[in-house]
């Protein structure tokens, strides 16, 4: 579905982009013991944090009945439960986030085929136009667009390709069908 650009009028896109990265600076303060997070250390921790809940509980009750296990630890029962309902009340938050993201990645590619869409089609209507006497104007705009929009190959910096020479001098470059 094509996206609709709206009114004529310019936007100050930049500005709105800001004050969205600006509201994610806020989301980041207000999450308690924010830590931003390294692909080693995300990796590192993974298969820890993967631990069930109801196994962090029973650890939690084992420590608070038991000092010698409190010390071993090195954290409280309350510190532990507390990491634990901080992860679980947070969840929601990463799956709604990440969900935001991939539909704002969508809206991005669907303004750029938007823009893409106008362009192709002024293209093409120049390139028409650019065969006729009264558009020849347009050729040398028709001929750069073209290398703008062409996909094929991109050649090497010196232009010139490498010249193919066999690893045996004897034996020819094509071969010899017996």
């Amino acid at each position: 579905m094509p996206l609709e650009l709206g009114s004529q009028e310019p936007v100050l896109h930049a500005a709105a982009a800001q004050e969205i990265l600006d509201t994610i600076d806020t989301i980041k303060t207000a999450v308690p013991g924010f830590i931003p997070a390294s692909h080693r250390e995300a990796k590192r921790l993974g298969r820890i944090a993967a631990t069930p809940e109801v196994a962090v509980e029973a650890v939690s009750a084992l420590v608070q009945r038991n000092e010698r296990m409190q010390m071993i630890a090195g954290k409280s029962a309350e510190v532990m439960r507390n990491a634990m309902a901080l992860a679980l009340a947070y969840e929601p938050v990463v799956q709604q986030l990440f969900a935001v993201g991939y539909a704002l990645a969508h809206t991005i590619r669907a303004a750029r085929a938007e823009a893409g869409y106008c362009a192709r089609d002024v293209y093409v209507m120049a390139t028409r136009f650019s065969t006729r006497p009264e558009g020849i104007e347009l050729v040398p705009f028709v001929e750069d667009l073209k290398k703008k929009l062409s996909r094929g190959r991109k050649q090497k910096a010196d232009g010139v390709p490498p010249a193919t020479t066999p690893a045996d001098p004897a034996t020819p470059a094509t071969p010899v069908k017996k």
